[in-house]
């Protein structure tokens, strides 16, 4: 196996550090804002996030839609983002289904050999822009 940076196998590269970290990153849910932006946040997630139609934004993937121009594709990605973030800050089991869920009505559009795309024709005016998202 060749060398990395230190000399010594790759995969087995290290810092010695001088002192441990005195931070840690918070566990998911750990957190819970509260007044005024807290409410704004909860209807947010609840009222928005959470509430959308999130096979909506898989249409673009299924019925291919973006060739002429459209850009539709990036919103799975743009909602899912919001979604996931939504979840750390609330990982409750109801949003981790509408998460599963909207994993699994994406993956149902990819074609047989596992493309993604929001584009019936590889690298169309949108197809890697969609693509990013998802």
């Amino acid at each position: 196996m060749p060398a990395g940076p230190s000399g010594r196998p790759r995969g087995e590269d290290h810092m010695d550090l001088k002192r441990k970290d005195r931070l840690s990153p918070m566990t998911s849910g750990s957190v819970h804002i509260q007044g005024y932006l807290g409410e704004k946040l909860e209807v947010c997630i609840q009222n928005g996030v959470m509430a959308a139609d999130d096979q909506r934004f898989i249409l673009p993937f299924r019925d291919r839609t973006d060739d002429e121009g459209g850009w539709g594709g990036e919103f799975w990605g743009k909602w899912f983002t919001s979604a996931a973030l939504a979840y750390a800050y609330q990982p409750t089991q109801a949003h981790h289904r509408i998460l599963d869920r909207a994993v699994e009505g994406l993956l149902r559009t990819q074609d047989p050999d596992g493309r993604l795309s929001s584009c019936k024709n590889d690298f169309g005016a949108w197809d890697i822009w969609g693509r990013k998202y998802a």
